[in-house]
């Protein structure tokens, strides 16, 4: 995804509900990992949706778990994590996120 148009958009493809927009935002993750442990960390998004987003960890997730994503004033959505991919380079894997009641404006 080096192409100019992603910096800013990726755009709706076939199995995507909602158009993602690359957004730095930052968050209050929590939840239980995989090894059955709460924890609450600081995250920032690669993308954004109505529907969800990405974003990387150094925690090791399950796919499937539903964790609470927090902005800074707050307000508290419950998010499905819908996939993982870790990353060869570093000690950190990127998850795709859903919201589980998605926001409408």
């Amino acid at each position: 995804m080096n192409s100019k148009s992603s910096e800013t958009l990726m755009e709706k493809s076939p199995s995507r509900q909602c158009e993602r927009r690359r957004v730095d935002l930052r968050f209050k993750l929590g939840g239980i990992d995989d090894q059955g442990r709460f924890f609450e960390e600081s995250i920032i998004t690669h993308d954004l949706s109505e529907c969800g987003g990405s974003f990387s960890s150094p925690k090791s997730i399950r796919v499937g778990s539903t964790l609470k994503l927090a902005d800074a004033s707050g307000f508290i959505s419950l998010i499905h994590i819908a996939w993982s991919r870790t990353e060869s380079d570093n000690n950190h894997s990127n998850y795709g996120f859903r919201f589980i009641d998605p926001l409408k404006e």
